[in-house]
Parts: structure tokens; sequence; C-alpha cells
């Protein structure tokens, strides 16, 4: 009983604790262009993408909507430095941008 009671428990603590990652959807392309004109779902769907692969890296994920536009504009080039140096410059100025745009457009600023 105390091994089942445990277990769960632990597992309740796993599952609260994860971050949910938000999808992008066509009504987020449409919020998203009145900061970034030319973005695309494809765009946002790519930015998650490098936030899930490569933003846990080093720490857990954060809750997007967590931070402000200004925060996200000022964090991400730093995590992106951070990132590429301990993994061999994995976030090229592309994907840094597809980055920002579903982390700007994810944190309902």
């Amino acid at each position: 009983m105390k091994n089942w009671l445990l277990t769960g428990s632990i597992g309740l603590l796993i599952a609260c604790g994860a971050t949910k990652i938000i999808e992008p959807t066509e009504k987020d392309v449409t919020k998203a262009k009145s900061t970034f004109p030319e973005v695309t779902l494809a765009d946002l769907q790519a930015g998650k993408n490098i936030y899930e692969q490569h933003c846990g890296g080093c720490h857990p994920h954060k809750k997007i909507t967590k931070f402000s536009e200004a925060q996200w504009r000022t964090i991400t080039p730093k995590m992106v430095v951070k990132t590429n140096k301990k993994f061999n410059n994995v976030i090229n100025a592309a994907s840094e941008a597809q980055l920002l745009q579903y982390l700007v457009t994810m944190s309902g600023s």
C-alpha cells in the first residue's frame, strides 16, 4: 500500500509540474500578424518545435504566458547565445526569429 501511495504521489507531482507547451493555431497567426506581418502557421510551429527541442535542455520549460512580449524579447537572444555555446550553434538567426515569434504570440501579450 505504501509503495502504491508513494508511486501515485510522485506521478502526480511530475504531472502537475510539467508545463504544457501550447500548440499554435490559425487564430494565433491572425493575432501574430499585428506584430509579425509575414508570420505563418509553419513559422509558429517551427518556433514551438525549437522551444520543445532546445529550451528544455538546461532547465524545465517555462510557462510561456508567465512572461510578457518585452521580457521574451530580452530573454530569447540571451538564451539562444547560451544554447548555441552549449550545443554547438543549433539555433541560427532564422530559427531564433521563429522561436521569438512563437513565444511572443503565445505569451498573450
